[in-house]
């Protein structure tokens, strides 16, 4: 009588279980956001040009995060912050990369997300962060959108590390650790002072 059930469960299984868009030692898919695009600080005004995912260049270890433009983004990657903020990192060390999703905004927000943008471009004028008004990037990399997904390519340009979903602290303490290893792979010396 239990065998009955067992399809269902299979089914519900599969459908549960997760389906990664990428697999360590990858390369990431050419992807481009044509608007708004990057922001760029100009004298202080934030000016928006075309970014393509080949400007994350080879040679440093690249942490990427791609996000819904959500207050739950934020609230979900708010520990990682903390602990990469905590580890202070020598300058240059790592590319700083994060795509906000605004199709995926909640209605008459995307204002408020860009204006939130540039606020976080002048804080942090050494990241590159990406408006991408289409979702071009979530398509191309076949992210399934739900939480934020992080991203760490080594200076190689080989994906080490990938993770989508919520962000747990056993996740934190991983995507650390991952990232002191490729900036020390890339550097050849110790990542934080």
């Amino acid at each position: 009588m239990a065998f009955r059930f067992l399809p269902t469960v299979l089914f519900l299984l599969l459908i549960a279980s997760p389906s990664y868009a990428f697999n360590i030692g990858d390369t990431l898919p050419v992807t481009q956001v044509p608007e708004p695009g990057e922001l760029i600080l100009q004298d202080n005004a934030v000016v928006y040009r075309p970014w393509n995912s080949e400007q994350i260049t080879a040679g440093s270890p690249a942490l990427i995060f791609h996000m819904a433009a959500r207050l739950s983004s934020e609230q979900i990657i708010a520990p990682l912050k903390a602990a990469l903020e905590a580890a202070d990192f020598a300058e240059g060390s790592f590319q700083s990369v994060s795509v906000v999703n605004l199709n995926d905004a909640l209605w008459g927000t995307r204002g408020l997300v860009l204006s939130k943008l540039g606020e976080n471009k002048r804080e942090h004028p050494e990241a590159s962060l990406i408006a991408d008004k289409t979702g071009a990037v979530r398509q191309d990399w076949q992210l399934s959108g739900e939480g934020v997904a992080v991203i760490l390519v080594s200076a190689e340009g080989n994906i080490s590390y990938f993770q989508e979903g919520g962000i747990s602290e056993q996740e934190v303490t991983a995507i650390m650790s991952a990232l002191n290893t490729e900036i020390e792979r890339s550097t050849g010396s110790s990542a934080a002072e």
